[in-house]
Order: C-alpha cells, then sequence, then structure tokens
C-alpha cells in the first residue's frame, strides 16, 4: 500500500537528517584496512538520526531508540533505530550496500516486530538507509528490496511497506541528487533517448515507457511500413490486436492496415517479459535506443 502521510514525514525526516550527518558516512568510508572492524562513525550517524527523529515535530509521537530489542527473544538480534507509537511502528537498518545482508536484516528484524508486535493493526515502517560500499552493490540492493515488498504484497501484508534510502557520498554537494528513495508503491520513471536525439522523452511507468519507445524508433526509422518489419526488431514486445488484457495499443499508430498495440505486463525481476530484456534489447546497436530509470531524489 501506499506510504501514509505520516509514514512520508518519517522517510522525509530520514533523509534531512541523513544529509546533514553525512560526514560520518564520508569518515567511515575513509577510515582504512587498519579499522576495518572500527563503526564509531557509523554508531554516532545512528544516534545522530534518533535524536533528529525525536525532536522533529512531524515525527516525535513515536517515541524512537536505537539497539531495540525484544525480552521474550532469546537471541541478542537489535534493531538499530527503533520508532514506536499506538498506530506505528517504525524499523530502520543502517547497511553498507550489501544486497545479503540488506535481505537477511529485513527478514529478521521483520519478525522479531510481528513476534513482539503488541496491537496487529499496527502500521510498520521498515526503512533500509544504506551507504555505498566497495563492491558497488546498489543495484543488486533495490532489487532485493523489490523482492522483498513483493512478499509483503503477495502475502496480503497491507500495513506493512518498506522503502530504501540510498545515501551517495558522492554527490553530498547538490541535495537533489544526493538521498535517492526506492519507494516501490510507486511508478518509476524513465527517461528515453535515441542514438542521434539530443531531446530526450521522460515515461512514467514501463507501458507508457514501451510506448515511447516505438513511437521513438518508428519516428526515426520511416522505412518501416510493414507491421512484420516491426516485429522483426521487437519480436514479442508488440503485436496486431490485444490479447487478453496484455498488449495495449500506441494511440493513433499504425503500420499499413495494422493498429501497433505493444506489451503491458511487465515483470521488474522475473522470467517472462522481464523490463531488462527490453531495455538490452533497446540498448542493442538494431534499435539504438537507451532507456534509463530516474531516481527518486529527496529535495
Amino acid at each position: 500500500m501506499a506510504l501514509s502521510p505520516l509514514q512520508e514525514k518519517i522517510v522525509k525526516a530520514i533523509c534531512v537528517s541523513s544529509l546533514k550527518n553525512v560526514d560520518d558516512i564520508k569518515k567511515h568510508l575513509a577510515r582504512g584496512k587498519n579499522y576495518s572492524h572500527d563503526h564509531t562513525h557509523i554508531d554516532n550517524f545512528q544516534e545522530k538520526i534518533c535524536k533528529y527523529l525525536n525532536d522533529d515535530n512531524n515525527t516525535n509521537n513515536l517515541q524512537w531508540k536505537t539497539e531495540k530489542t525484544f525480552p521474550k527473544i532469546k537471541n541478542k538480534d537489535s534493531i538499530d533505530i527503533y520508532g514506536e507509537s499506538k498506530s506505528d511502528v517504525c524499523i530502520i537498518e543502517i547497511d553498507a550496500t550489501r544486497a545479503d545482508q540488506v535481505a537477511k536484516k529485513f527478514l529478521s528484524r521483520y519478525a522479531l516486530c510481528i513476534l513482539n508486535q503488541k496491537n496487529p493493526a499496527q502500521n510498520i515502517l521498515y526503512v533500509a538507509l544504506l551507504y555505498p560500499d566497495t563492491q558497488n552493490g546498489k543495484p543488486e540492493c533495490e532489487k532485493f528490496l523489490r523482492y522483498c515488498y513483493v512478499i509483503l504484497i503477495k502475502t496480503n501484508a497491507k500495513n506493512v511497506n518498506v522503502v530504501g534510502i540510498y545515501i551517495d557520498t558522492t554527490k553530498v554537494q547538490n541535495a537533489n541528487t544526493s538521498i535517492e528513495l526506492w519507494d516501490f508503491n510507486r511508478q518509476s520513471r524513465f527517461r528515453v533517448s535515441y542514438t542521434n536525439n539530443h531531446q530526450p522523452v521522460e515515461a512514467t511507468g514501463m507501458t507508457k515507457c514501451a510506448k515511447e519507445v516505438v513511437k521513438l524508433y518508428l519516428k526515426n526509422n520511416p522505412k518501416i511500413t510493414a507491421f512484420d518489419q516491426l516485429t522483426n526488431v521487437f519480436n514479442k514486445y508488440v503485436a496486431r490486436v490485444p490479447g487478453k488484457s496484455r498488449y495495449s495499443p500506441i494511440k493513433d499508430t499504425y503500420l499499413g492496415n495494422d493498429q501497433v498495440h505493444i506489451y503491458t505486463q511487465w515483470r521488474e525481476y522475473g522470467d517472462e517479459y522481464n523490463w531488462d530484456d527490453f531495455v538490452n534489447l533497446c540498448n542493442r546497436k538494431k534499435i539504438g535506443i537507451t532507456i534509463k530509470k530516474i531516481p527518486q531524489n529527496i529535495n
């Protein structure tokens, strides 16, 4: 489900406080091999985020604390930053962009929360607050957090949300581009550009993006006049007619007597009609169209 107004405020506050205290992340990343086990700067960052959330008027209706543990649980797992009120719970885990760690944290902390939940009607927000590691694990982290979101949707966990917040320490001078939000309730935005086209087109959602790709290709390839020529380029992603709502028309685009329909039931990840496969197909020389996902940046 979409973030509630309170959850939106919490996410905004985390982003603002992360930007204010980003020097702690930079110091941690620059600490050197001899201090690889020293997490002093991350601990400082954690305490400052928690204090900000307790002090901020938009979020202080929750009680925030660091290293939250649950007495009934025998293991030593703790939640980095934990906020709770009668109606809401927020779990914040601070990690480098290691997908295995991020997935493990979500599973264990979410389990801790629901096992100790006093009120099943509470809204739960899980926030993965991430900073760069040395292995460029950002894409994998985003992918696995999306899997976590899919699990929540498929298990009908209507009062639970998961988001990722990525702190790009290379862009801290510009507040518009330094904090990237992964809110999986929102449709992704894309920038579509042809090889020789200096004016890219922006589209919201995969279906609209795919439509813009085909329209842009036809505009730049006037020799394509028959539908069979188009299918030789885009394969299964276009059709003459809609089939069981899997294809939708590209407005008034016709090739001969055939109206062009584009595939609509995209999968962000998976086997059938994977979006990445379509993006890679478009990027080849035969088509020459680049699709770039536009990050959700926090101002």
